[in-house]
């Protein structure tokens, strides 16, 4: 799986702390970084119903793609009948 570097200017970061992460392209990796970042920061701020601009660069590109990551919280529910 193709790696990218990640960082969120409206943090204060800059490429020197950019996270790496997995993903299938620019968009997949932001969301997988969004997963990692509320998780890490406890907020939970983004699947809270920001919205994170990010920079996201390709390894072997030069220039890092804007990506504008957002997340919701939905319900889940689970089931198991008794025997």
């Amino acid at each position: 799986m193709p790696m990218f570097k990640i960082w969120c200017p409206e943090l204060g970061q800059s490429i020197d702390d950019a996270k790496t992460v997995k993903g299938f392209d620019h968009e997949s990796a932001a969301t997988n970084w969004a997963d990692w970042h509320d998780h890490d920061s406890a907020d939970y701020a983004i699947v809270g119903g920001e919205v994170a601009e990010v920079q996201v660069l390709h390894e072997g590109e030069t220039k890092p793609v804007t990506v504008r990551v957002f997340g919701e919280m939905t319900r889940s529910y689970r089931a198991r009948a008794m025997p």
